[in-house]
């Protein structure tokens, strides 16, 4: 299990408390460590993405780390070991979007992380478009969203990888995956198959759906077909939203989907943060909003989780709340 401090430090832990986890109750220390905040002025890292075998995370200052998951590799000392980056890529600046900061999304053929104005996609062995000592990647390809600011993270279905970015009013690209389709030059860099073009001033990080659309917003949830023709027009090809869902003024950062459900969790300005839930292919409003906490209290909800047919919701106030479905 890998986390995050905001003191820009990965920590790597036992997922099932039996390594490095003593005492009654049990509390468990790092099996290994590494510096991963870079020269931001703000050292908070993102979300860590892994493929198995190593470990993947960003810096406030957009610098990529590598690092070897089970801790061995160009690590030293005891447990807690300490690790230095197998490879790393630097960004051209700071990462400057809204929402959450852009963790990578990894596939077996490239790690995906949005730089600022682009979406780069490295080798995430270390070795094509590497160099040096310390191991320095460049991008096998570059996603380019234009003048626009990436936002959130990318999101990978199928033969697509999708970034939302800060151009109204087309806020989210689809690129081909593999780097392939409408790309060109040396070094390469793709055009977008398609951009969604929400009706709100951002979007952040999208979700794909059991159902093959995509859901993505900010002050609103949209629902866009993904096969770049229906409700798409134009050369490039722009899509218009399939449907919309309003939040009466509150925001959203990222969907989630379970079975025709999407579930949200939403800032409301000077009051408590809500759950919410919608219909996958209507975004008809299912049921009444929870509330997370008491009224008049501003409460930032994080990334909602469903597992077991719960839903588990963080709070910027420091809560993990679990709530079925029927309460």
């Amino acid at each position: 299990m890998f986390i995050h401090s905001d003191a820009g430090q990965l920590q790597a832990y036992a997922a099932d408390g039996s390594t490095n986890c003593p005492g009654t109750p049990t509390v468990c220390n790092p099996l290994w460590t590494a510096s991963a905040g870079g020269a931001s002025s703000l050292p908070v890292t993102t979300d860590p993405a892994t493929d198995g075998t190593t470990v993947f995370i960003g810096g406030a200052d957009g610098t990529l780390y590598a690092f070897d998951a089970t801790g061995t590799t160009d690590c030293t000392g005891t447990t807690p070991r300490t690790c230095a980056p197998l490879w790393q890529a630097a960004a051209p600046d700071e990462y400057g979007g809204i929402g959450n900061l852009p963790a990578p999304a990894v596939t077996s053929s490239f790690v995906y992380y949005p730089v600022g104005d682009a979406l780069d996609a490295f080798d995430p062995a270390g070795q094509n478009g590497c160099s040096g000592t310390p191991v320095t990647c460049t991008p096998l390809w570059t996603g380019d969203v234009g003048a626009a600011a990436t936002d959130g993270w990318p999101v990978v279905s199928g033969n697509v990888v999708y970034q939302a970015a800060g151009a109204n009013p087309s806020n989210v690209f689809a690129f081909d995956a593999a780097g392939l389709r409408n790309c060109a030059g040396t070094p390469t860099t793709c055009a977008p198959l398609w951009t969604d073009q929400t009706k709100s001033s951002f979007a952040v990080t999208p979700a794909i759906g059991p159902d093959g659309n995509l859901y993505a917003g900010f002050s609103e949830l949209d629902e866009f077909s993904t096969d770049g023709t229906t409700g798409c027009s134009a050369t490039p090809v722009v899509c218009n939203p399939l449907h919309t869902a309003l939040l009466n003024n509150g925001l959203t950062l990222a969907p989630s989907l379970a079975d025709d459900v999407v579930v949200l969790g939403v800032f409301n300005f000077n009051t408590a943060g809500t759950i919410e839930a919608f219909q996958q292919g209507t975004l008809s409003p299912i049921g009444t909003p929870v509330a997370l906490g008491p009224p008049n209290v501003n409460q930032l909800p994080g990334l909602l989780a469903i597992s077991n047919g719960k839903v588990f919701e963080s709070t910027s106030n420091g809560d993990l709340q679990a709530w079925a479905p029927d309460s």
